[in-house]
């Protein structure tokens, strides 16, 4: 059963949960914490990606983000994938990342994301789940970046 659901307006506090508890992350990003309204609008409730909030019995969890044609190649990005750090190093990820790929991405063909250099616990978690290094790349937010694919066939 996907425990996901659209991220609206009304979440605007559990984001910043979220980032207020990955806050290591939120450094290596340089992203400004807490969120302003604007920021959280523009980045979770914009018509060119989907946001979704992972909750479980304890409340949000987790948060994806991604887009579903990126304009220029024609894949499938994901933007964003940000766990609780008390949920870290346990599967949780893992198998958060599971279910939504079975029920948002089984079917693309290609599926790529970024990884920024001084995050190889990301890189790590995204080599564990299938998806291997392709090449260095700016980010749009002018950030060096590792590209990561994944390739229905792989």
């Amino acid at each position: 059963m996907m425990r996901f659901s659209e991220i609206s307006p009304d979440d605007f506090h559990d984001v910043q949960t979220i980032f207020n508890e990955n806050l290591a992350y939120a450094r290596l990003e340089n992203r400004k914490l807490p969120l302003t309204r604007q920021a959280f609008t523009e980045e979770f409730l914009n018509p060119e990606t989907i946001s979704y909030m992972y909750r479980d019995e304890t409340g949000p969890i987790a948060i994806i983000d991604y887009l579903p044609r990126h304009p220029v190649d024609h894949s499938t990005w994901i933007g964003l994938f940000i766990v609780v750090a008390r949920y870290h190093h346990q599967g949780i990820g893992t198998a958060i990342y599971q279910e939504f790929h079975q029920h948002c991405l089984k079917n693309e063909p290609v599926i790529r994301l970024a990884v920024l250099p001084n995050n190889p616990i990301g890189r790590l978690f995204w080599e564990r789940v299938g998806f291997t290094f392709e090449r260095m790349s700016t980010s749009n937010t002018k950030q060096v970046v590792e590209v990561f694919v994944k390739r229905q066939d792989d």
